[in-house]
């Protein structure tokens, strides 16, 4: 099955996965080409697509904590809930730092440059935070499966 957003068969969560994934990479390449001096209509351009991103991550951020975040790793390993809970914390955290962003992002004008050279930074590390957390999560979840049904002898 693929994951691609126009196939019936995707699961909503695919979609969603792939969704926030295309939203973070646009993020990403617009902040990483700053103009020398940003013109009031690409940083609004800019804040509304941090916006978009961030109020989809927040949604499913919940949404996983909303379906019992990972049951189904604590249920298969119990011994692996110390991993679980900071995978968790980071759901805190990362929403702690999408909401600080947006806060910053409300105060850029072309005339404070050191603020959108900040966010446009810090939107890219966040990005990268994010991809970071997605791939412990996947590991995480390939390790139990991997384990339960016998391919790591």
């Amino acid at each position: 099955m693929t994951t691609s957003p126009t196939n019936p068969h995707s699961r909503p969560e695919e979609t969603e996965h792939h969704e926030i994934d295309r939203l973070g990479q646009d993020l990403r390449r617009n902040a990483a080409v700053i103009p020398r001096r940003p013109q009031l209509d690409w940083i609004r351009q800019i804040r509304s697509q941090f916006e978009c991103f961030r109020t989809r991550m927040k949604q499913h951020l919940a949404w996983e904590e909303e379906r019992g975040y990972l049951q189904v790793v604590l249920d298969r390993r119990p011994t692996l809930s110390g991993r679980l809970e900071n995978l968790r914390t980071e759901h805190l955290d990362l929403c702690l730092l999408l909401d600080e962003l947006s806060r910053i992002a409300e105060r850029m004008t072309p005339e404070r440059l050191l603020l959108v050279r900040d966010f446009c930074n810090r939107a890219g590390d966040l990005i990268g935070y994010i991809e970071h957390h997605e791939s412990e999560e996947n590991d995480l979840l390939e390790f139990v499966f991997s384990h339960d049904i016998g391919t790591k002898d």
